[in-house]
């Protein structure tokens, strides 16, 4: 969560982020869940094996006004998620908030569903990509929530959105995740520090990319912070059968 800033707390100067940190989504994960879903219990389930995991679960109890039942740790790579959920489903609880990646999350999600865990998860980024439906099932991946910069439901307002979304999807076959839009934007974030310097090399594009205000991007208008982290809105994504059915802002 601190990449942007070295051990003595100053901020790295070429080092410059594209994406939320952990703390902003695991906060705001925490105020969906308080003021949306009006989770009272949640239980979460983390991957312990990366610091993604590990920082967001931190944010979310940190934040979250209710109570945290259990917690349980997963690694990435595992398969065989039952134990856990069998702990889980002995608890009474309006949630589970389970940060990590789709390739896992995927099962677990699968997995709750047919032991007949049926309330909601709440995730992040990591969850922001159509394999995450594929994986669970599309009868299972109702009521997922996940925290994500880019929501192709409120694409259609942008007409930079549309074009990116309609070239990725001619290109690829597939709607465009979240991590190929921030990719996107990263590149054109450099764009404009070496178009703002008119140089190219490294300590002309971080003095450009420390100035970037209100740039138009894919996953949202972007300004660079004086920690090198990104300003923009962040969207809630819901799913249901599958399908994106549903995007929140959470302020």
């Amino acid at each position: 969560p601190n990449f942007t800033l070295q051990k003595n707390g100053s901020v790295q100067p070429y080092v410059f982020r594209a994406c939320f940190n952990n703390d902003f989504q695991g906060d705001h994960a925490a105020i969906f869940a308080n003021d949306t879903l009006k989770a009272k219990n949640v239980a979460i389930i983390a991957d312990n094996s990366t610091d993604y995991g590990t920082g967001l679960a931190k944010a979310f109890k940190k934040k979250f006004k209710g109570n945290i039942v259990t917690t349980q740790y997963y690694q990435s790579g595992d398969k065989d998620f039952n134990a856990m959920l069998t702990a889980i489903k002995s608890k009474k609880i309006d949630a589970i908030y389970a940060p990590g990646y789709y390739s896992e999350l995927g099962l677990v999600i699968k997995q709750a569903r047919q032991s007949g865990i049926k309330v909601p998860f709440i995730g992040a980024d990591g969850m922001a990509d159509p394999k995450l439906a594929q994986i669970a099932g599309a009868a299972n991946a109702t009521d997922i929530y996940y925290t994500t910069p880019f929501s192709t439901l409120s694409a259609n307002s942008s007409k930079l959105v549309k074009n990116f979304m309609t070239s990725f999807k001619k290109q690829y076959q597939t709607e465009a995740p979240t991590f190929s839009a921030l990719a996107y934007d990263s590149v054109y974030m450099i764009k404009q520090a070496i178009e703002d310097q008119k140089a190219a090399d490294s300590a002309s594009i971080a003095k450009g990319l420390a100035k970037i205000k209100k740039m138009p991007a894919v996953t949202g208008t972007t300004t660079i912070d004086s920690h090198h982290n990104p300003e923009k809105p962040l969207a809630v994504e819901q799913l249901t059968q599958g399908k994106i059915a549903k995007v929140y802002t959470v302020k």
